[in-house]
């Protein structure tokens, strides 16, 4: 809190504020904001609980308006950014701390290492999660003989080569009119399936 009576945020916790307020406000899905904030979507409903009832207040970080005895220096600093961009950009910021621990013998708090990247924009974005399209069946053909669909199955039929088997069904009934075993699946094969069926 400044003398002023305002408060004070970290980037972290402004960006934590951010993303709690586009998620009560619906701008974001709860396991977006779970996936932005690194926390569990459990935690998310912790932190919007604590926004509604005191406002940012609520989700401050528990050390701030501490003072912070631990300073980087900006060639430590750039040393892990390095190692972000050059050997582990394709880790997300969890695995990176834990692999700068195990493999680098470095220890630095997740919360530290977040912010540093998320300044350089090295934080994964979450993808959107694509609604499945209702799959709607389509009614069959009244009668026999209407729609014929060809298909081509490639299996090794004898235990030992692979074949195609070649065959057309009837959308009304469901009957195979007629197939037949194909080395591949090419267009005079399909051409000679179609004939035998033309000729019945």
């Amino acid at each position: 809190m400044s003398k002023s009576g305002g408060l004070i945020l970290s980037n972290t916790d402004s960006y934590k504020i951010q993303i709690i307020t586009k998620y009560l406000t619906g701008k974001l899905y709860k396991n977006q904001a779970s996936e932005l904030l690194n926390v569990s979507e459990r935690t998310i409903s912790r932190y919007a609980k604590k926004m509604r009832e005191k406002g940012p207040f609520g989700i401050r970080h528990g050390n701030s308006g501490k003072a912070v005895n631990r300073k980087w220096s900006q060639e430590f600093v750039q040393e892990i950014i390095n190692l972000k961009i050059n050997t582990y950009y394709d880790f997300n910021t969890a695995h990176f701390v834990d692999l700068l621990k195990k493999e680098h013998k470095i220890e630095v708090p997740y919360q530290t290492v977040w912010g540093w990247l998320r300044e350089k924009n090295l934080i994964k974005q979450p993808h959107r999660r694509r609604r499945r399209k209702k799959h709607v069946y389509r009614p069959r053909m009244p009668q026999e003989g209407l729609l014929l669909q060809m298909d081509g199955s490639h299996h090794k039929f004898n235990g030992k080569d692979n074949w195609v088997l070649i065959s057309c069904i009837d959308d009304a009934t469901s009957e195979i009119p007629y197939a037949e075993f194909f080395k591949g699946e090419t267009t005079l094969g399909c051409m000679k399936v179609l004939k035998e069926i033309i000729k019945i």
